[in-house]
């Protein structure tokens, strides 16, 4: 391992010196060079955040008269984007889920900080590729506003008052043949009188609706009354403005942001709205839900022998071979965090998920990829927790999460390159929920 360390300036909101030691001690191993500043009440924290840059922050969970939540909400306060992990002593599980609902990107328990590295890496590649959507939302939005937009006014029998050449482009006619019509047969495409100018209304104030027209091209309409001195209604003032391809960007931006970049499939955010979405659906239906996680056994070991760049192509392998096994089309596979992923089975009881989880870690098995340094097997192998439920109307999406990470946990536990269904563990987690 090389002994060039990277720069990581992080901000460490904690009330022990000595934990704060333990931290930089940690992320020195994990090949930082950390330049922190060790801070303990609110005050503190605001100041530091005004007055300094940071790339991640790290806080306790309870610290006297603040703590780990408290620390969360500043962070947000700041308007910062920046990676957010908590870090305590056993806890239970609904206080890790009020960590991460309330902002936090990852919460880690003391003295098992083995996966600090990982998250770090993740967590300022996420950041890196949000600053990037953002640069890019920035570069096209500064485009779209030099475009010239159609403006016409018209009066209230929706008689064309005056337009400018753009307006008179789309139309197709000369700008002084547009007066005196109305503005749907000067641009016959509109079908009529726009959404947001109907027949025997004006519209009271500045109004905003986007509109598609026949062909496909979409528009956004602005409109506007022009009164004369005593109030009373003379015009509409119209902007139209063709979004289209500004939506199609925005489309493609999101779908951008669902994907994760290394490996192409779903990404922890699409995981998180697709589960959403399937739990609503199950539960309204009556319908049996199972969700699969994986984990890469050894996958430290794999990346210490082989290296990193190994490392990333082992995971985009096993990716495809994941996505290509789970191939029904509601099912879902994502990249769940590191070597982790997990799959979503709509409608799918506990014997069929549990089929499904065996093909999986067969077919990672049968790629051969060869991990001399595990001691599961000679190739890379996976584990996979399986957890299957008829969502409750008292119960939520993280019970099934907890019971797949139990019984994955169950499957390294017990010897790695396993299956593990916990069916009967989800429906205690879910009842106790309820």
């Amino acid at each position: 391992m090389s002994d060039i360390k990277l720069p990581l300036r992080i901000l460490i909101v904690d009330d022990s010196a000595d934990d704060a030691a333990l931290l930089v001690h940690e992320l020195r191993k994990c090949g930082y060079e950390p330049a922190f500043e060790r801070v303990e009440t609110a005050g503190a924290m605001r100041a530091a955040l005004r007055d300094k840059p940071w790339d991640f922050i790290v806080s306790d969970y309870l610290i006297p008269g603040f703590g780990g939540l408290a620390a969360v909400g500043i962070a947000k306060e700041s308007g910062l984007d920046l990676p957010f992990v908590v870090i305590s002593g056993k806890v239970g599980e609904e206080t890790l889920v009020e960590v991460m609902r309330a902002g936090a990107s990852d919460f880690l328990i003391k003295g098992r900080l083995a996966r600090l590295g990982l998250v770090i890496k993740r967590e300022l590649a996420d950041a890196a590729a949000r600053r990037g959507l953002r640069q890019a939302q920035i570069e096209w939005r500064a485009a779209f506003d030099s475009v010239r937009d159609a403006i016409f006014l018209h009066d209230a029998a929706f008689r064309v008052v005056r337009a400018n050449a753009a307006y008179a482009m789309l139309a197709g006619m000369p700008v002084e043949e547009t007066a005196g019509k109305p503005y749907w047969e000067v641009f016959p495409k509109l079908g009529g009188p726009l959404p947001n100018c109907r027949a025997g209304t004006e519209p009271k104030s500045w109004h905003e609706e986007e509109f598609t027209l026949p062909d496909g091209r979409a528009y956004l309409s602005r409109s506007s009354p022009i009164a004369d001195e005593s109030g009373a209604y003379l015009y509409s003032l119209h902007v139209l403005q063709d979004v289209t391809v500004r939506n199609q960007l925005e489309a493609r931006l999101r779908d951008l942001s669902l994907v994760d970049g290394l490996t192409g499939i779903a990404n922890r955010r699409r995981f998180d709205e697709v589960l959403l979405r399937e739990w609503a659906r199950a539960r309204r239906d009556g319908r049996p839900l199972s969700l699969l996680m994986v984990d890469v056994d050894h996958f430290k070991d794999y990346n210490d022998r082989y290296g990193h760049p190994a490392g990333d192509a082992c995971l985009q392998q096993i990716a495809m071979a994941i996505d290509g096994i789970a191939h029904r089309a509601a099912d879902q596979t994502a990249r769940y965090g590191g070597e982790e992923f997990a799959v979503i089975l709509p409608n799918a009881d506990a014997a069929t998920a549990a089929t499904m989880a065996e093909k999986i870690r067969a077919g990672v098995a049968a790629l051969g990829r060869p991990h001399e340094a595990s001691d599961t097997a000679a190739f890379v192998t996976i584990s996979i927790g399986v957890a299957t439920t008829i969502p409750a109307q008292a119960s939520n999406a993280a019970n099934l999460v907890a019971a797949a990470d139990k019984a994955l946990y169950e499957a390294k536990r017990s010897g790695r390159n396993r299956v593990v269904a916990f069916d009967a563990v989800t429906r205690m987690t879910l009842e106790a929920a309820g």
